[in-house]
């Protein structure tokens, strides 16, 4: 259910505990959501944030459900955490929502600060392999592959040369023993009509 110091249940509220009281029979894990600041909207407005709040959560309540969980929503302000509402659900690196059950607010925030480090890890990874691919392409760009393939040519064509050179010499002694071959015959010709 929703914990929340003095709002009023009226429309959109009352939604949403009509929703997680409907999820709630479903016996699921509690998630909470981490609400940082929200763009267009004024932060020192109680009204706003409060309704911000319930809009995102209705929004989202579909990602929770789950099989065996049970659905707990808690609003709390951390103004250093995420830019948008709700971030710290579904992030890149947890890849589900943060699973805190029964916490203080102080532990919240270690937990925040851990997943905002681990987030800044995954940027700076992502950045890493953006270099490491651009600068691919300026070699690439710079290099053709055909030129990238001469030095391969030229040591194939290196290793080639003495299996050329054997060649050669076969042929060599082929013609060679062809020319043997090819006398004789004319002696034995001469020979055989000397004889007659």
């Amino acid at each position: 259910m929703i914990k929340n110091q003095g709002a009023s249940l009226e429309g959109i509220e009352q939604k949403f505990n009509n929703k997680i009281k409907l999820l709630q029979t479903q016996q699921i894990d509690s998630y909470v959501i981490i609400n940082g600041n929200v763009s267009n909207i004024d932060y020192n407005d109680d009204i706003q944030r409060e309704k911000a709040f319930y809009e995102f959560t209705l929004n989202n309540l579909n990602k929770f459900q789950n099989t065996n969980q049970n659905i707990s929503f808690i609003r709390i302000d951390q103004d250093f955490l995420f830019k948008q509402i709700g971030e710290v659900i579904f992030n890149p690196i947890v890849n589900s929502a943060v699973h805190i059950k029964n916490v203080e607010e102080k532990e919240l925030n270690q937990q925040g600060k851990k997943i905002q480090t681990l987030l800044t890890a995954k940027k700076s990874n992502q950045q890493k392999h953006q270099k490491i691919i651009e600068e691919i392409k300026k070699a690439m760009k710079k290099k053709p592959v055909d030129e990238l393939d001469k030095d391969e040519i030229q040591t194939i064509e290196q290793k080639l040369k003495p299996i050329n050179n054997l060649k050669k010499g076969i042929k060599k002694k082929k013609t060679k023993r062809l020319g043997k071959l090819a006398r004789l015959h004319k002696r034995l010709k001469l020979n055989s009509r000397k004889q007659k």
